[in-house]
């Protein structure tokens, strides 16, 4: 499983310190944002950062994922769009959640330079993302297993059966898990028969003393 740190602030300059702390043991992050409105809680503005973010100077260094809990979503994939386009940045993946109801055309736009893919909450079934998708044509798929929009939230363990039943059904793409993961959690993950592709510790490691880091990623790859 890959490690790629899930980073949620609240203000652009939290996001590059989080950045800056991790980037010795990781060029790979997800950004999480929020708008105070599909979720409660509201991050640092998504343009501050966009608008900071070209400016900081390694950011040739790293490869980003947008975590978008917002509900003005397409905007932010028109502007990472021109700027993955002009090399300011490093896009892989932007996730949208599933009960905004996403256009099927957006997971097979040739026009956008990164996958387009869907985050389950918890209370959205894999049965329903089958009967209103084709599976096949979305390049990834998060799964939370805690309520999304804070860190810190409780581990939801049944969540993790939602792996099984994606693969199960035929879906052959990356599975990301998001939420609650640390070592209370890593030894369950773990034993289950079908693993996520990519596992995001969120506060266990952006909320880490430095001294620590390198040991609870020891933790998570043990």
């Amino acid at each position: 499983m890959q490690i790629c740190p899930s980073i949620l602030e609240k203000t652009t300059n939290d996001y590059f310190s989080v950045i800056k702390k991790l980037s010795s043991y990781f060029n790979y992050f997800q950004l999480d944002f929020t708008d105070g409105e599909y979720v409660d809680n509201k991050t640092a503005d998504i343009d501050e950062f966009l608008n900071e973010l070209t400016n900081y100077q390694e950011i040739n260094n790293f490869y980003f994922d947008f975590h978008l809990m917002l509900k003005n979503y397409k905007d932010v994939i028109e502007k990472l769009k021109k700027l993955v386009i002009n090399k300011k940045i490093k896009v892989n993946h932007v996730l949208i959640h599933f009960d905004l109801s996403p256009k099927n055309s957006l997971f097979s736009d040739v026009s956008i330079p990164f996958t387009i893919g869907i985050t389950l909450n918890p209370d959205d079934k894999v049965n329903d993302l089958a009967q209103k998708y084709n599976i096949n044509k979305i390049k990834a798929v998060q799964i939370m297993s805690v309520y999304p929009g804070f860190q810190g939230n409780s581990f939801l363990p049944k969540m993790i059966k939602k792996i099984e039943q994606l693969r199960i059904i035929g879906y052959k793409s990356k599975i990301f898990l998001d939420g609650g993961v640390n070592d209370q959690s890593i030894s369950f993950i773990k034993s289950q028969k079908f693993l996520p592709d990519v596992i995001c510790p969120g506060g266990y490691l952006t909320k880490s003393p430095v001294e620590e880091i390198l040991k609870r990623i020891h933790l998570l790859n043990s």
